[in-house]
Order: C-alpha cells, then structure tokens, then sequence
C-alpha cells in the first residue's frame, strides 16, 4: 500500500513509533521518543546522509522546531497528522512537500498552558544552525528545570 496515502496515524501506529524516516521508500530510522528528541538523534547520528537523498519524515507532530530540524537533515517530505501553522513558514522557505491532517496556530507546551517553549526559542528564525543552537538551548532549559 502506497505510503503516502496512508494516514500519518495508521504508519506511526503500525511501527508503534512517533517518528518514523524513510529513504526512498525504506525505513531507516524508528524513534518512539517524544518531541524533537528523534530528529535530534538522527541529525547526530546521520549527518552524512546526502542532501540529494529522497528522505521522507513521518511524525505525531510537526512545530516550527521539528520542521527546522527536518529541514537541517534534508529531509523532502514530511506527513503528519498535526502541523502547526509556524511551521509553514519553514517548509514553504525550503521546499519541503508536506501532507497534514489537521493544522494547528502553534503547538501547544506538555501542560497545555501556552505554547510550546522549542516552538517559542525558533519563532523569529529561518536560519537551521541557528535554530539547532536555540532548540538544544531551550532543552538544556528544560532539563535544568526537571533535575
């Protein structure tokens, strides 16, 4: 069955995943971390992977910081079921195509009080490298905050 028809929920739900990168059309990433947490991951880990790759991103949620990110690796393709309207921005500005489900104003912080604080710390930039220090800035934030 045709990937890109398919529901976003339907694949995450089939690997039991959040976040899910295809290379032309083969899985090579899983991730059922919440958050950017995955995308960081792979950004580390797969930074060789070439701009010229057809990679596909799945994932529960795409704010401003996830689709900086995805835009960081390269990715072309993104399907979700929720994207907020912050992130259009980003995927317009690098051509990234993109399939949601429902789009959203912003994505909202874990206590449902406002927005969410890696939304927040990319919201005047399009600049990646710059945004990759804001978001492991404000997760360093977030960290101190829980320890």
């Amino acid at each position: 069955k045709n990937m890109i028809t398919k529901q976003a929920n339907e694949i995450l739900k089939d690997y039991n995943a959040s976040c899910l990168i295809f290379k032309n059309e083969e899985l090579i990433y899983i991730s059922s971390y919440i958050g950017v947490k995955p995308l960081i991951i792979f950004l580390k880990e797969h930074s060789s992977l070439a701009k010229e790759d057809n990679l596909l991103l799945v994932d529960k949620v795409i704010g401003r910081a996830a689709a900086l990110l995805a835009a960081k690796i390269g990715i072309k393709n993104i399907i979700t079921p929720i994207m907020s309207q912050e992130a259009l921005e980003v995927v317009d500005y690098y051509s990234i195509n993109y399939q949601e489900e429902k789009m959203v104003p912003y994505i909202i912080n874990r206590q449902g009080t406002g927005r969410c604080p890696l939304e927040a710390s990319v919201i005047n930039t399009l600049d990646l490298d710059e945004a990759v220090k804001n978001i492991q800035g404000a997760i360093d934030i977030l960290m101190k905050a829980q320890s």
